[in-house]
């Protein structure tokens, strides 16, 4: 047990689980005289991972998924070692859930170590939802030490406003927040499977409540913004917008595919309601498509840098999507321009 709660981070009890020998005897001298209270120590019938973590460790990661869905691996390399870039190695490293995914360790060249992780970490053929995929790249980005995690995802927009205000495909967007989905959840077997019923959060504060009121990095999306202005200015992203100019709440899919108009007309009937209840601050849309786990992230204590490009309005805003969404998601000298991006940001983002 003692070697357990050793592996959980948990202090072990002043005097040796003896204690309970030496009561019976009588011979307790200077010893507390009841063990420590189970209400400050996690039980470790949920302490149960014995898989040791050998992979690279670095502060900074990229999990994005499809801006980068026009370039191979390879491609995404060769475009990264052009900028002076090293790719250390390519692994997979176990974790206590499965195999990790595909994970790029990366040297930049002022020799800051750099994690890129395709797609969420999203194994093909797996599920992202049922836990199995998300637990194995959280773990592995806990295990690693990030601290800063660039997220970059397309999103279909289910503005409800008309005019030049209202988010269209071809803008850039930093969320204001998100909405909550059962399987934000934690990783079993460790200190963080549960926030509500974890001695370490509400009892001895060892590990800080995952408060949600800013769930987003706003220093990271200021810098990121100004290095994509100059993409403004020639052209190729449309207008940028942040919390302050309009109250973007992300929303992941519930199945396995696109919503249905229902679906989305439901969430523009409510974002409006919403804006006309509190005219005084920005207005508020959704943004749908895939969702990576914030309330993860900040129970783990990363900063996470959520940009969201407009690939198409929402499914059922429009007769068709498809045309629209394919020409963000699959053009080649967009990914580029955003793999671009994303390397000038981890080459100066501050530590």
């Amino acid at each position: 047990m003692a070697h357990i709660l050793q592996i959980a981070g948990v202090r072990k009890p002043r005097c040796s689980v003896v204690w309970l020998w030496a009561l019976a005897a009588g011979l307790l001298a200077g010893c507390a005289t009841s063990p420590p209270a189970s209400s400050s120590a996690l039980d470790p019938e949920f302490l149960h991972s014995d898989v040791a973590y050998t992979g690279p460790k670095a502060r900074f990661a990229s999990i994005t998924e499809s801006p980068f869905w026009a370039l191979s691996t390879p491609e995404l390399v060769a475009q990264a070692e052009a900028r002076g870039w090293h790719l250390r190695q390519r692994l997979r490293s176990p974790t206590p859930y499965g195999l990790g995914p595909d994970t790029l360790d990366f040297l930049a060249p002022s020799g800051r170590e750099v994690l890129f992780i395709r797609d969420y970490g999203k194994t093909p053929g797996g599920e992202y939802r049922q836990r199995q995929l998300y637990e194995r790249l959280y773990w592995i980005l806990w295990q690693a030490g990030v601290k800063s995690l660039v997220v970059g995802s397309h999103s279909g927009s289910a503005d409800w406003r008309k005019g030049p205000a209202a988010i269209v495909p071809g803008d850039l967007v930093f969320p204001w927040s998100f909405e909550s989905k059962g399987w934000f959840g934690g990783l079993p077997g460790t200190p963080y499977e549960t926030v509500w019923n974890n001695p370490l959060v509400t009892r001895t504060h060892e590990l800080p409540w995952p408060y949600m009121r800013e769930p987003f990095s706003a220093p990271m999306a200021a810098f990121f913004r100004r290095l994509a202005e100059p993409e403004v200015r020639a052209g190729r992203i449309g207008k940028i917008a942040t919390p302050e100019d309009v109250r973007a709440v992300l929303v992941g899919e519930d199945s396995i595919g696109f919503e249905s108009n229902y679906d989305i007309y439901a969430h523009q009937a409510i974002a409006k309601t919403i804006s006309e209840m509190q005219p005084e601050r920005p207005p508020v849309i959704t943004l749908h498509g895939s969702v990576v786990n914030p309330v993860l992230a900040k129970f783990l204590q990363i900063a996470v840098l959520p940009y969201q490009i407009i690939s198409n309005p929402a499914q059922g805003v429009v007769q068709d999507i498809s045309k629209a969404h394919d020409a963000h998601v699959f053009s080649r000298e967009a990914a580029v321009m955003w793999l671009r991006l994303e390397l000038e940001f981890f080459e100066a983002y501050p530590d």
